[in-house]
């Protein structure tokens, strides 16, 4: 169960939202506390709960409401997934010096729509420079941190994958020929869309445009203008990176109103862990 108010209720709101709740056949609670009383709600109702106390109170929320307090997982994957890519460039070395590199393994518009779709995952391992590669890796480990924390380490790593790999197929679809890239960047952006996603969802704040909702996805967009923008970035990859995950992190918050529990994340982890061994395969390492 889940708090639905903090503030302490007197009796006679808290028997009324009580009823509320009842006629609307949501699972509820009081709980005592020094000054009045406490509702839990079990956390897959408190959205619906929220509506109810809402619509039957008028537009303004009431001001007893409270936020969902969503658990958060622990977990640094992020660095270790930083530290992966420095493996690849240990690998690969850097494609600015080796243009076959790039030709071979990166995404190369007409090869990708010619059904190499696996040029998508790969060319997020590569990298033009050590600066580059360093850039990725910092901002992969905050980002890419974050969205673990909030989904799980199995089912973030493989958002990321799946968003960063759909953000190199839509910018190939566009370009259609003569274009070349290669960069984690496109996973970064797919990272802080996720996350600008999810809050968009989850933030009960309102819809309009001082809402509190659009805080994540203004910020993705600013930092995707101040750093995916550069003479040498590849701003529409970037763009869909981004765009691919919003949408990945609303389906998210949408069906998934819990995170999957950590003792069932590795099958997720696995199958990113698949899907990039199955792009190296093709590939030809």
């Amino acid at each position: 169960m889940t708090p639905l108010f903090i503030k302490n209720l007197p009796d006679n709101k808290a028997n009324l939202y009580g009823l509320i709740l009842e006629a609307s056949k949501i699972a509820y609670e009081f709980e005592r506390k020094e000054d009045g009383w406490q509702i839990l709600v079990p956390q897959k109702d408190h959205d619906r709960a929220f509506a109810q106390i809402t619509a039957y109170t008028g537009e303004n929320l009431p001001q007893d409401l409270d936020e969902p307090k969503w658990p958060q997982f622990k977990t640094y994957s992020g660095l270790w997934a930083a530290g992966l890519l420095a493996v690849f460039y240990a690998g690969t070395g850097p494609f600015s010096e080796n243009r076959w590199l790039l030709e071979q393994k990166g995404a190369v518009a007409e090869k990708i729509l010619d059904g190499q779709i696996w040029r998508a995952v790969t060319a997020l391992c590569l990298h033009a420079d050590m600066l580059h590669l360093m850039g990725n890796m910092a901002f992969l480990a905050i980002f890419a941190t974050g969205v673990c924390q909030v989904m799980g380490y199995g089912v973030g790593w493989l958002f990321i994958l799946l968003a960063g790999a759909l953000g190199n197929l839509a910018s190939a679809w566009m370009y259609q020929s003569h274009h070349l890239s290669g960069g984690a960047s496109t996973a970064v952006f797919a990272a802080l869309g996720i996350l600008g996603g999810i809050r968009a969802i989850r933030q009960k704040a309102g819809w309009g445009l001082t809402s509190r909702r659009w805080i994540g996805l203004a910020v993705g967009l600013a930092l995707l203008a101040f750093l995916g923008s550069g003479p040498k970035a590849d701003l529409l990859a970037h763009f869909f990176g981004w765009f691919c995950g919003v949408g990945m992190g609303v389906v998210y918050a949408l069906l998934k109103p819990t995170p999957v529990p950590q003792k069932k994340q590795l099958p997720f982890l696995t199958l990113a862990l698949a899907i990039l061994l199955w792009a190296w395969a093709s590939a030809g390492f």
